[in-house]
């Protein structure tokens, strides 16, 4: 790639994601906010897929590096074999699109920020904007079913998950900021997910304190913190009126339907599957099609294993165990990066548990290009030191 016009690219590409970004919301957000509507046209999201497919595997290609490891040899290897195990079980072209859609958002995040440090500061620009976008869908769904009690609404995803860039800021106070308002249209959403990633955020903000500091601050802010969350919670659920409390009360279903009955079944359909079967999986969305509850398995562990086989499941553990090392390198070395990559973690965790991510092409991809991203800054970071001495 020409130095020149590497920023060029970079912008092109930030256009092309601009028009996945717009056509999956879109898409997406009228289901959410209204479960009767009908099927919407996604014919717009694959054509946004096939084009940001073909311009990530040509940035990829054109600053292709032959030794290759770790995190990068299996985004290799999910983006080679994915595309045969699916066409093996009849996949149409726009599955295998959206299943290699993540492995080369992260290579092109890594290759754009490994080549400019100044491309970090792009992305969190760009991606203020896109929880702007997004917010406005979450705040149009919770208007339009603030009369219905208990209703939860989905759309709390959309701005959630551009909230690891959000915290690409210095200063320790407008983190503080972007945190409470998050907690603030979490708890809102009344979504029992986003409520336990949230605990799990705050943890890590609680971790990123006590790095450094006196004890008797540290215990203070542990004090406070505490204090001000149940003070906060308590005050929420009386304006919401018992809502929060209730919802987190209720028995944990989803359309009906009881996640541990789901993870059962979809358990009960891995252990019957044949050797053919457990290594080439039975297709994308295949727990979905061919579970008696006809839904998905809402974990991805499950979700994997059934649907891609356990050679892609083995990538996929790869994706998990990268992500924690990278987080845990991040705390002892004491970066500023360390809080929005546990934040990013925090999210993968609880939403990877009880919901699907990497089923679907949407909102996950933000935490695939907040790694890429990652990657790159760090490994440009370290060769300029190097250059240094």
């Amino acid at each position: 790639m020409i130095k020149k016009s590497q920023q060029s690219y970079f912008h092109i590409f930030l256009v092309l994601l601009s028009l996945f970004i717009i056509a999956f919301i879109n898409l997406w957000s009228k289901g959410m906010m209204d479960e009767t509507a009908d099927t919407a046209d996604n014919r717009w999201l694959f054509y946004a897929v096939y084009l940001l497919v073909g311009y990530s595997a040509y940035i990829w290609v054109s600053n292709f590096e032959v030794k290759m490891r770790g995190i990068h040899l299996a985004c290799l290897l999910w983006c080679f074999i994915m595309p045969v195990f699916l066409i093996f079980n009849h996949a149409a072209p726009s599955n295998i699109a959206q299943a290699i859609l993540w492995p080369l958002l992260f290579e092109a995040a890594y290759l754009f920020t490994k080549q400019s440090r100044k491309n970090v500061r792009l992305f969190h620009k760009y991606f203020i904007l896109v929880a702007i976008y997004g917010g406005f869908f979450f705040l149009q769904s919770r208007l339009n079913i603030a009369s219905l009690r208990l209703a939860q609404s989905n759309t709390i995803y959309f701005p959630l998950l551009a909230l690891p860039f959000l915290l690409l800021v210095k200063d320790k106070r407008l983190r503080l900021l972007i945190l409470i308002l998050f907690t603030v249209l979490g708890v809102w959403s009344l979504k029992r997910s986003v409520m336990l990633a949230l605990v799990f955020i705050w943890a890590a903000y609680v971790v990123s304190l006590l790095k450094g500091g006196h004890r008797s601050v540290k215990f203070f802010l542990i004090v406070l913190l505490t204090a001000g969350g149940s003070t906060a919670y308590s005050y929420g659920d009386e304006l919401l009126g018992g809502q929060i409390t209730e919802r987190v009360n209720t028995e944990e279903t989803d359309e009906g339907r009881n996640r541990l009955a789901i993870y059962a079944v979809t358990w009960a359909m891995i252990q019957s599957s044949s050797s053919q079967e457990l290594i080439f999986g039975h297709g994308h969305f295949g727990v979905r099609r061919d579970s008696i509850l006809e839904i998905s398995a809402h974990n991805d562990f499950l979700e994997v294993i059934y649907d891609y086989g356990l050679l892609i499941f083995a990538l996929y553990l790869l994706l998990w165990g990268h992500v924690i090392w990278r987080c845990i390198k991040l705390y002892r070395s004491d970066y500023e990066l360390f809080l929005p990559y546990a934040v990013s973690l925090a999210i993968f965790l609880v939403m990877s548990m009880v919901s699907h991510l990497i089923l679907y092409t949407s909102y996950f991809n933000y935490l695939v290009l907040f790694w890429g991203m990652t990657e790159g800054y760090l490994q440009k970071t370290a060769r300029l030191k190097m250059l240094a001495r």
